[in-house]
């Protein structure tokens, strides 16, 4: 099972990831597409967002959308990626939920992105359940493998690359992205004291007892998941094999904060 302290290791994991980007030049101006939200923090809004992702976890637009703080419709706008923070900077695509109207009122609340950021987990966790990656039977270092780009990136994309079926740029990203899970789990294995336990995140239990963390085997995947049709013509790569991460490889490494690495 996963537990709380490695949700919260996990959340800090994807945090740091996404955090790469300089706010301001070197006079300590703010840089082009960024902006001051509602508490005086810088945060991006320019025409990358839909690339960059939104807030400190580097949400989607449909990850919003999922979690009920954007309308369905407002996904019908973006024919272009560049016009996700033009979509979002209109307050008729918010559906108010928790009192946010506007994409500077979310990103100026982080406690909401963090709520919506652990609902994608959950949703996600459930995702790869009903899939059957997910069986009951693995420990929380497998589980961390799949959850954390599957948390990202949506379940269907997990699933296509475990079963090879996406291109070796997309493979990367996801790799990179388990790693961090992975990471993330050992991390709080050995640094327990070091991580304050936010109380109400939840841990993600299955019905595992054993004491012993498995290392990610999606190989043995291959013949219970059913390889997904995405339609059109998809460039294969071999059936994922994720490693642990070396403690030299920066996407790898559990940060609390970017150019501090911890462990």
């Amino acid at each position: 099972m996963i537990t709380p302290q490695q949700v919260t290791a996990m959340l800090a994991q994807q945090a740091t990831a996404v955090n790469i980007y300089p706010s301001r030049d070197v006079n300590g101006e703010l840089l082009e597409g960024w902006a001051l939200n509602l508490n005086g923090d810088a945060v991006y809004i320019g025409t990358e967002l839909g690339t960059r992702g939104i807030g400190i976890f580097g949400q989607s637009m449909s990850s919003l959308v999922l979690t009920g703080y954007v309308k369905p419709a407002a996904l019908d706008l973006i024919v272009d990626i560049s016009l996700v923070s033009t979509v979002l900077g209109s307050p008729a695509v918010w559906s108010g939920l928790n009192g946010m109207n506007s994409l500077l009122e979310y990103l100026s609340n982080e406690d909401l992105q963090t709520r919506a950021q652990v609902d994608l987990m959950l949703g996600a966790y459930q995702g790869l359940l009903d899939a059957g990656v997910f069986t009951g039977t693995q420990g929380a270092k497998f589980e961390a493998t799949f959850l954390q780009p599957a948390a990202r990136f949506g379940v269907e994309i997990v699933i296509a690359w475990i079963t090879g079926q996406v291109d070796s740029g997309t493979a990367t990203i996801l790799n990179t992205a388990a790693r961090q899970g992975q990471y993330a789990i050992d991390f709080i294995g050995t640094n327990i004291t070091a991580i304050d336990t936010v109380p109400s995140v939840p841990g993600f239990v299955n019905t595992t007892v054993r004491q012993t963390i498995d290392d990610a085997a999606p190989q043995a995947l291959g013949e219970k998941i059913p390889v997904p049709n995405f339609g059109g013509e998809i460039t294969t790569t071999p059936i994922a094999n994720v490693a642990l991460p070396s403690l030299t490889n920066e996407d790898g490494t559990f940060r609390f904060a970017p150019g501090k690495p911890k462990g």
